[in-house]
């Protein structure tokens, strides 16, 4: 059984989902470690594993996990834990395992933890993490498909930022719907976050139900966060103060057709979170994408700018989880169908051959 509490961040990349986290590592309860994404690929990929009560298939899971966890870009007091061999096989108690030993070496008691897509897996969360909460964190989608756009790391620009965007708030605005009912979620919007910080910070220690520090407001003089800036180009602003005018950035760096298609991808979207549309569509989704598709760049240049150890490293995890997503599915059912239809009687092995 967990004796940490767990509370989980969903939001789209590249919205402010490392600031906040290092803001809640800050707090002398909270440990924020930068993102390893374990639950998000080893959930995902869960029906390659099987029965993890079986050996070999447990033996798997372990070098699966440690793989991915050595190819983290991000910056821990700790590595790889010893893996006793009476520990209970399950994934729940690998993440709490990995989770905790970090949480301990950092003098905490609580987790802040980022995960892609989390609405994909939240099922798993909710059985598996007592007391947990979820903090769900929104970026305008124009700043949020600039700052895609800008990223060395990040494949694509414009049309695939928006179209993210558009679904991880579509997925994550029904499961915002029915948790507040239920007091488990909490939403910042990332504009709000940087310009009053001292406030949304307030309002979440307060739906935590701890107490607001200063320090929270001085992330960025953190040693360990300091480390992490310098890890890789994408969390270069971390070693900064809080940027207070860092939104509305798209105005200047957006072209009036890169602006129009992402409203037209996810106006439904913004009119929930109240961002308002700069432009009238004049043209069709379609029309839109057809304008900007030429500048959107799968693969970047930039990226060969990246010191060669970061590049080696991203190389190496695309490698693991491509070696994960390659192994073959496992039946639910413990026998195959052929199996038991070869052990019923004849002639009723010979009717289920039938088929029309």
């Amino acid at each position: 059984m967990s004796n940490s509490e767990f509370t989980f961040l969903m939001c789209s990349e590249r919205s402010g989902s490392n600031l906040i986290t290092k803001m809640m590592n800050n707090h002398s309860r909270y440990c924020g470690p930068s993102p390893v994404h374990l639950m998000r690929v080893l959930l995902e990929n869960r029906h390659r594993y099987g029965d993890l009560q079986i050996s070999e298939n447990w033996q798997t899971l372990l070098a699966d996990a440690r793989d991915l966890f050595g190819t983290k870009t991000g910056v821990w007091k700790t590595e790889w834990p010893d893996i006793a061999a009476h520990m209970n096989h399950s994934l729940v108690a690998l993440i709490q395992l990995i989770y905790e030993k970090e949480a301990r070496a950092n003098q905490k008691e609580r987790l802040f933890i980022k995960e892609n897509h989390l609405y994909r897996y939240l099922p798993f969360i909710m059985s598996a993490f007592r007391g947990h909460k979820i903090v769900y964190l929104v970026r305008d989608p124009r700043d949020m498909a600039l700052s895609w756009k800008r990223s060395p790391i990040l494949r694509g620009s414009v049309i695939r930022a928006a179209n993210i965007w558009r679904q991880d708030q579509k997925e994550g605005l029904r499961l915002l719907d029915w948790l507040l009912e239920q007091n488990m979620i909490h939403l910042i919007k990332y504009e709000q976050l940087v310009s009053d910080s001292e406030y949304e910070l307030r309002k979440l220690c307060d739906f935590l139900e701890v107490e607001f520090e200063y320090a929270m407001l001085e992330f960025n003089k953190n040693y360990l966060t300091s480390a992490n800036a310098n890890s890789t180009s994408d969390w270069q602003n971390l070693k900064k103060p809080v940027m207070k005018q860092n939104f509305n950035k798209y105005k200047k760096g957006l072209s009036i057709d890169e602006i129009e298609y992402i409203e037209a991808v996810c106006f439904e979207e913004m009119e929930r979170f109240g961002y308002k549309r700069e432009y009238l569509f004049r043209d069709d989704k379609e029309k839109l994408e057809k304008k900007i598709e030429r500048i959107e760049r799968h693969e970047k240049e930039e990226y060969l700018s990246l010191p060669e150890e970061e590049r080696h490293l991203r190389k190496k995890r695309a490698d693991v989880i491509a070696r994960i997503e390659k192994r073959p599915v496992i039946s639910i059912y413990s026998k195959p169908e052929e199996e038991l239809i070869s052990k019923l009687p004849l002639e009723k092995a010979s009717l289920a051959g039938i088929t029309g």
